[in-house]
Order: structure tokens, then sequence, then C-alpha cells
């Protein structure tokens, strides 16, 4: 019976080894495909420039960090966190030294307060790069700042 408590013991090791080098070499992939560090993707559709929501915001700040567009911005409603932001490009570029791009930052909000409440998100700018050159001005509709990316 020894013989036979050993060899289970030695079945069990094996199961245990297996199952661990299994689970250490399955690494989750929390990386989006893009290896964006923003938040969120720009969405590029002339549609969704003139139609999608459209809810009345403050810009308050802009900047680019890297391939980052950082706005910081407010809105009345009840938390925010039922808000829907998003960046949209027109999917046109004006010819310019640099070219300019036609962005809006985009809110639906359906919150019923009268509180202010202040966010700050950051968008993926790399789809808007274009190969001919290294800079473009982004044109933010509901801003009157126009920010120049370099890439």
């Amino acid at each position: 019976m020894p013989n036979g408590s050993n060899q289970n013991l030695m079945h069990l090791k094996y199961f245990f080894l297996i199952l661990t080098i299994l689970f250490l070499s399955c690494k989750k992939n929390d990386d989006d495909t893009s290896g964006s560090d923003c938040d969120q993707a720009t969405i590029i559709s002339a549609e969704q420039f003139e139609n999608g929501p459209n809810a009345p915001l403050t810009i308050i700040e802009m900047s680019i960090e890297e391939d980052c567009l950082r706005v910081k911005f407010s809105a009345s409603g009840c938390s925010g966190e039922s808000w829907v932001i998003e960046l949209i490009d027109k999917g046109v570029v004006l010819e310019a030294s640099p070219p300019i791009r036609l962005l809006r930052v985009s809110l639906l909000n359906n919150e019923a307060c009268l509180a202010v409440f202040t966010r700050e998100l950051t968008f993926d700018l790399t789809q808007l790069q274009l190969p001919e050159t290294n800079e473009i001005f982004l044109n933010i509709a509901n801003s009157d700042e126009q920010i120049l990316y370099m890439y």
C-alpha cells in the first residue's frame, strides 16, 4: 500500500505542477490592441459630428500628452456618472500648414439636476495622424482653442 500511496502522491504533485505552469503561463491581456494609454478612442464620423449628442458643456482645459488629448470639462447634472462623452472628428482635413482637423466633444447628458460637475478624460489621437506630415491642428468646435498635435 505504501507504493500505491506514493504513486498517488506523485500524480498529485504532477497535476499541481502542470496546473501551476498553465496558470502562470496564461497572462491576462489588459492591454488595448492599439497600445493606447488614453481613456477612449476618437471617433471619425461626419454623421456623428453633425448629429451626435450635443448637451451643453464647458471645456475648461485641454492639453496633449503623447498621443492623448486630455480634456477637462464641466456640465450640469446629478452626478455625471451617466454621461456619455466622445471626441468626434468630422472626417475632413482642411488644407493648411499644418493641416487642420475639425472635432467636437460630444456629451449625452440625461441628468436633470442643476449641480455642476467637472470631469477629465483622455482621447486617443493616433488615428487622426496624417502620413504626409508630423503635426496637425485640432480645431475643437466647442472650445475657443485650437491645439497643435505633434507626432
